[in-house]
Formats: structure tokens, sequence, C-alpha cells
């Protein structure tokens, strides 16, 4: 699919959201280029599913079993608690938040971010001297593709919702086996699903009737009066256009993680229909109204049933790897 039926209704979703215009370039001159006016400017608008507390809670438990226990307390409790000196690299940081919260951790010494776009760099070190952890943490800004440049060793590298926006994944992670040191770890939580979002007709289907279940006062778009109807997907021409990086390989990330590492833990945990359901309405659900909280929990509780019955499979997976024994 290059254009879909749908694309003016999301070009016009667009333009009525305040702010979207300093946060895309589609007529930058190289896909680079919008990649990074793309990502410069941050939207923290509460719109996705991850920002809802009942999701939070859900996906811990699917990763670590325990609601209260996200993935980084995880990783921290399972992988890192030796004590031992560890040198990370974070690969696509953004503005720096996830690499800030494993240096208050105490379980690196030092943590390398790096990401394409410079004012998310600057924010990530101006945050990381306000929270006194410049001695742990640096951002740099540094194209991902060019890894093969560097040839110091990490004992830990991180992708972190970063992976499914870099192209050639498969020689990405054949080059961070060359960077992590002897029993190295890569530790990866990312979006597997659709290249370039393009959700399966069953995948829309089923989110579209499981949302109109939904009463209508939880589907009023954020800072609209508008109601959401239907879930759409975009055309992969807009998806290009607005972030050419964007789910560009994610439908080949599980395959090839699983191909090039030893799996140590591995944790799938839907998705499919959370996301689309809750994009642009999340905020309807950060506060427990009485009512609100029940819906999103019939809505997780759904895909569970779903994704257990083989009806869909996991559009995000967390993993932690090692490279193989040779």
């Amino acid at each position: 699919m290059i254009i879909s039926l749908h694309d003016p209704l999301v070009i016009r979703e667009k333009l009525l959201h305040a702010g979207v215009l300093k946060r895309i370039n589609p007529f930058a001159l190289s896909g680079k280029a919008r990649v990074r006016a793309r990502w410069n400017q941050p939207d923290e608008t509460i719109r996705h599913w991850y920002q809802v507390p009942a999701v939070i809670s859900r996906l811990n438990r699917r990763i670590s079993g325990d609601p209260k226990v996200n993935f980084h307390d995880f990783v921290c409790r399972d992988y890192l608690s030796d004590g031992k000196k560890r040198r990370a690299l974070a690969l696509g940081c953004g503005s720096g938040h996830r690499e800030l919260d494993w240096a208050r951790r105490g379980v690196f010494d030092e943590i390398l971010g790096l990401d394409l776009a410079p004012d998310r760099i600057a924010r990530a070190n101006d945050r990381a001297a306000e929270q006194n952890l410049s001695s742990i943490v640096r951002f740099e800004v540094t194209d991902v593709h060019a890894l093969q440049a560097r040839a110091e060793k990490f004992d830990v590298v991180l992708f972190e919702h970063s992976l499914h926006h870099l192209s050639d994944v498969k020689g990405v992670l054949t080059r961070i086996k060359t960077i992590l040191a002897p029993d190295g770890l890569l530790v990866v939580d990312e979006f597997i699903g659709p290249r370039r979002f393009q959700w399966t007709r069953k995948q829309l289907a089923l989110a579209d009737g499981l949302m109109l279940g939904i009463p209508a006062r939880y589907r009023r778009f954020v800072n609209s009066t508008r109601t959401k109807n239907r879930n759409l997907r975009a055309g992969a021409l807009l998806m290009w256009l607005n972030d050419p990086s964007e789910a560009i390989e994610s439908d080949v990330i599980l395959r090839e993680i699983c191909d090039q590492f030893d799996i140590l833990s591995r944790h799938e945990y839907g998705g499919t229909i959370a996301q689309l359901l809750f994009q642009d309405i999340a905020h309807h659900f950060v506060v427990d109204d009485g009512e609100n909280v029940s819906w999103a929990n019939r809505i997780l509780d759904a895909e569970e049933q779903l994704i257990a019955n083989g009806l869909l499979t996991h559009d995000y997976a967390a993993f932690v790897c090692r490279t193989p024994k040779s």
C-alpha cells in the first residue's frame, strides 16, 4: 500500500493538532533531515497507550510478573545486581529520560546516549547536569548507522523503542556484536509489529469493534470536542513523508534478534489492539474516575484473550540477549 483512502483524514487530524508543523518537515530534501525535524520537537501531550497507568501496570506484569516491577527494575534485579563495573551504550536515546533512569539506579559506571536530533541531545545533557548525573551519563549527536567507526567496547547495549527506527536491522545487530564486550548484554524493548504501521484488516476490525463499545465520552480526541469512531491506517507514502524512519523494518526485528543472539529473557506484551484504541484518547484514562479504568482493563483483557486464541500476535516485546559463544 502506497496511499491510503484514509490519508486525507489522517492529514486533517494532524493539521488540527496544534504544534504539529513544528514536529514535521515533509519538504526537507533528505530522509535524514525529515527524521531530525520530526524528533527535534517532542510531543509531550498525553495521547499514547503507554501513558495510561492501567496499561503500565499490565505491561509490567506481562514482562516481570509484577505490576509494580517495570522492565528496568526487572533487568537490574535479574542481570545487573552483581556490582560489576559496566559501560552502557544507548542507541536512539532521544531526550534521555530512560538513560537518566538507568543512571539513577547505580548499575552503570558510564552511559553514552546517541541520537540524531541535536535539540533532544542538548535537552538530555541539560537534564543530566540538573540531576547531577553528568559524571555517569553523557549524550552525543551521532547517526547510529555510523557505529562501525567506534572502536571501544560496551558491556551493555540498549535499544528502547529506537531499533524500529533503523534501517538494515540485520546489519545494525551484526555491528552490535562487534561493539559488545565478551559476555555483554543486548537489552531491547521494541515495537516488532507491521512495517510502517500498516495494521492488518483483522487488527483494525477487532479494534474498531471494541472501540464502539466504549462510551463516547471516553473517545473524544485530545484537545478537541470530536469523537474517535474508528482506527485509521495511514498510507506508506504519508508515513514516509511524516517520518521516514518510523517502523522502517520493524517486522524483521524479532527474527534478527533470535537469529543473531542467545535469548536470555523474552517477554512479548501485546499492543496489537491497545496501541490503536488508546491513540489520541489516552488522556481519558489517566485519572481514575471510577469507570474509565474499568474500560481500560476491558480493552487489555480483550487483547490478551485475542492473542491467547491465536487471532492476533504481539506487536511489542522486551528482550535480554547475549552474543552467542563462538
